[in-house]
C-alpha cells in the first residue's frame, strides 16, 4: 500500500469512527450531519521514520483530559 493509500485508508477510518462510534467526540446530533474531515492532501515531505528509544523503567504520567480529568497513562519511550 502506498504512503498515500495509508493516510487516505487512516483517514477514512477516522471519520468513520466520528460518523458512528458510541465514543465519537461528536454529539448525537453533530454524528447525524457529519460527513467527514477536511484534510491537506497527503505529502510525504511530512512522513519522518523515527527511532523510539524505550525506558528501562516505565513512568507513570498524569494528564488532564478535555472534560478536566486526570487520567494516568504509562509512558514506554520516546
Amino acid at each position: 500500500m502506498s504512503y498515500e493509500e495509508q493516510i487516505t485508508s487512516i483517514r477514512m477510518n477516522k471519520d468513520e469512527f466520528f460518523k458512528s462510534s458510541k465514543h465519537s467526540p461528536l454529539t448525537p446530533q453533530q454524528r447525524d450531519i457529519f460527513h467527514n474531515l477536511d484534510y491537506y492532501e497527503p505529502n510525504k515531505e511530512f512522513k519522518f521514520i523515527v527511532e523510539l528509544k524505550l525506558f528501562k523503567q516505565h513512568v507513570k504520567v498524569n494528564i488532564v483530559t478535555s472534560k478536566g480529568n486526570v487520567q494516568e497513562y504509562i509512558k514506554h519511550g520516546m
